[in-house]
């Protein structure tokens, strides 16, 4: 499974956010891109792991996923990617 996240920088703040459209997650306020970075993952797996209820009459299954980085293309190296 891949999931869409954007991290992005606010040059009339001077501040980085993050968004992932699919989860309607969208924070702002962060003083680097890393920490937006950090920030995201933090915010999928909170998300991810809120108690909810299954609809009345359906079944249900536990799923494990694990947050992990990517680069975006597979043929990127995350070590050499440059930052702005």
């Amino acid at each position: 499974m891949k999931l869409h996240v954007g991290v992005f920088h606010d040059k009339v703040t001077g501040q980085w956010g993050y968004e992932v459209p699919s989860m309607s997650i969208i924070g702002t306020g962060c003083n680097s891109r890393e920490e937006a970075e950090r920030l995201v993952l933090d915010a999928i797996e909170f998300t991810l792991s809120e108690d909810q209820e299954p609809s009345e009459g359906s079944t249900s299954a536990s799923l494990s996923p694990t947050i992990r980085r990517s680069c975006g293309r597979a043929s990127e190296n995350c070590s050499s990617r440059s930052r702005t």
